[in-house]
């Protein structure tokens, strides 16, 4: 009985044990981490940018053609009107496609011309040159290479053609005037010509407000 009572104290006095899955070894050295850390705040993702769209723009034109008559004389009696300075009246078509620049196109016409008294037909090829399209009024320069064929005579002849030119728009109706340089028997090589008609611009991507006729489907951009 008296052994056994101070080995009752000891056992009294030992702190006390929890039994049960041991506590694995902490990797911080000592230090206790938190089971559930606080996750940082996520970076905010920025919206996605619109993405640009190269501008294409398409220009068709149709009206009226009509040469400078060499073999005119001034008219003295009053008899007869100033309209015999120019020769019988054409037509021409055409269109300018620009991609990517506003500025500068390609732009082609084929047309039925009349010059003196010999009628041709012509189609020529080449860069344009606009100044910006904020504003009704635009002007324009044009440099085009192509062909000439006379019609409706006997030989038949054809020739290179080259057509240096300028011109302006306002609203929707355009004034140009032309040299036209040929070689055909019978003819000067250089030629004077007036065209007046019409052009309807349109818009197929990026567009912008001073772009006229938008058939993109999508909003104007500034």
């Amino acid at each position: 009985m008296r052994t056994l009572l101070p080995m009752l104290v000891l056992v009294l006095a030992l702190p006390s044990v929890t039994f049960g899955q041991a506590t694995p070894p902490n990797p911080t050295g000592g230090r206790t981490v938190s089971a559930v850390q606080a996750q940082e705040p996520a970076t905010p993702v920025p919206p996605a940018q619109e993405r640009h769209e190269r501008f294409l723009g398409l220009e068709v034109i149709a009206g009226g053609v009509a040469y400078d008559r060499t073999d005119y004389l001034p008219v003295t009696t009053g008899d007869e009107s100033d309209k015999d300075h120019f020769g019988p009246i054409g037509w021409d078509l055409g269109a300018t496609v620009n991609y990517g620049v506003r500025w500068v196109g390609i732009a082609g016409s084929v047309g039925r011309h009349t010059i003196e008294t010999v009628p041709t037909y012509q189609f020529a090829v080449g860069p344009r040159f606009t100044t910006p399209r904020d504003y009704p009024i635009r002007f324009f320069a044009h440099v085009l290479v192509g062909f000439a064929r006379t019609s409706g005579v006997t030989p038949s002849q054809g020739s290179a053609e080259r057509v240096i030119g300028a011109g302006i728009d306002f609203g929707l109706l355009r004034i140009q005037i032309d040299e036209v340089t040929l070689n055909l028997d019978g003819l000067l090589k250089g030629n004077m010509r007036m065209f007046v008609g019409g052009f309807v611009p349109l818009c197929f991507r990026g567009c912008r407000d001073g772009d006229f006729i938008n058939v993109s489907g999508r909003k104007r951009t500034r």
